[in-house]
Formats: C-alpha cells, sequence, structure tokens
C-alpha cells in the first residue's frame, strides 16, 4: 500500500490543515509523519492514521 502523493496534497489543500494539524490528529510526530509520506510502501495502520490526520477516507490517499 502506498500514500498517493498527488492525492494527499488534494484532500490536504482542501482540508486547509498544514502538516503539524495532520500529525497532531494522527497521533505521530512530524517526523514520523514525514516517513510516512516518503516511504514507498505503508502499513494499513499507518495509512489510517494519516487518513485520520486529514478527517478523510484511508482509500481518498492510497494508490
Amino acid at each position: 500500500m502506498k500514500i498517493d502523493d498527488r492525492k494527499f496534497d488534494i484532500v490536504r489543500a482542501n482540508s486547509g490543515l498544514t502538516l503539524d494539524e495532520i500529525a497532531k490528529n494522527a497521533g505521530v510526530s512530524r517526523g514520523r509523519l514525514n516517513m510516512i509520506l516518503n516511504s514507498k510502501r505503508v502499513t494499513p495502520l499507518a495509512a489510517g492514521k494519516v487518513a485520520r490526520g486529514l478527517g478523510c477516507d484511508v482509500t481518498d490517499i492510497i494508490d
């Protein structure tokens, strides 16, 4: 599973959230969020945390 950069950027733009806000909402550090976003493959749990941080469904951001 991979987080699609384009989809993530679109959802993030629509939400108006900063990366710091997304990390806080997801319950992870900013550094951990960056590691997740830059990974070639992420676990379903990690993708779910990012989606929760954005306030969207995980299917909105995965490739």
